[in-house]
């Protein structure tokens, strides 16, 4: 396995795994099939819990003996290229599962121990229209003429798992033409454009939402999307 400063590749095919390896396969394995939207891991007094968010919901999956928890955090750790030393410094990381989905990872030390939340990306072939999103031919007219605007701004807001980045990308399918110039910076790129160029963060390598964000505006963009405002 290649571990990468910003992104660690992850594989279900392991040889000799150990117990803890073969744990951590299976969880993550089981949410995506799920569809779960993040993983939850948080040690409390006696055992750790692992919760799965399933349409906006916390499901309680199933818990292990507090005593794992130490190895369970380093193998989680290992495979999203975070220090396995840092325990007090909270950490984000990210790893990909296969060709089509990204992991988020974030650690932050609580009174019980390091608990973990792991946020499920899922990256599809085909982008969804305003009218897929539910949409009214109302709201989709205004957002048209939006868009048709010479400047100005779009926000798209609301609570995680709403569907924000799904319908920033319907509105890109609407400018992804080769005459216009479409520069978007994402943390991560869920869908390949055919006509924008697509930045990612890399915290680790120095590109962030901020300083990315202003090397796009010498661009000579026409469209700038910013996946997150913060």
């Amino acid at each position: 396995m290649n571990t990468l400063p910003s992104q660690s590749p992850f594989s279900f095919t392991l040889v000799h795994a150990t117990p803890i390896v073969l744990q951590v396969d299976q969880i993550i394995d089981r949410a995506r099939k799920s569809g779960a939207s993040d993983i939850h891991i948080d040690p409390f007094s006696e055992e750790v819990r692992i919760r799965f968010r399933i349409d906006g919901i916390l499901h309680n999956i199933c818990s292990m003996p507090k005593s794992t928890h130490g190895e369970f955090v380093a193998r989680i750790k290992i495979i999203s290229g975070l220090r396995i030393d840092e325990r007090i410094v909270p950490q984000d990381g990210r790893l990909t599962v296969g060709d089509d989905l990204d992991i988020r990872v974030t650690i932050i030390a609580s009174y019980y121990g390091e608990s973990i939340v792991m946020r499920l990306l899922r990256r599809t072939k085909s982008v969804q229209t305003l009218e897929d999103l539910g949409f009214s031919e109302k709201d989709q007219e205004k957002m048209i003429q939006a868009l048709k605007a010479r400047q100005g701004l779009i926000l798209v807001t609301g609570p995680t798992g709403s569907g924000k980045t799904t319908t920033l990308y319907s509105l890109l399918t609407l400018v992804d033409n080769p005459s216009v110039s479409t520069v978007t910076i994402e943390d991560p790129v869920e869908y390949a454009m055919t006509h924008a160029r697509q930045i990612q963060v890399q915290q680790k390598r120095g590109i962030n939402f901020a300083n990315g964000l202003r090397s796009i505006l010498r661009q000579d963009p026409d469209v700038i999307m910013v996946g997150e405002i913060r």
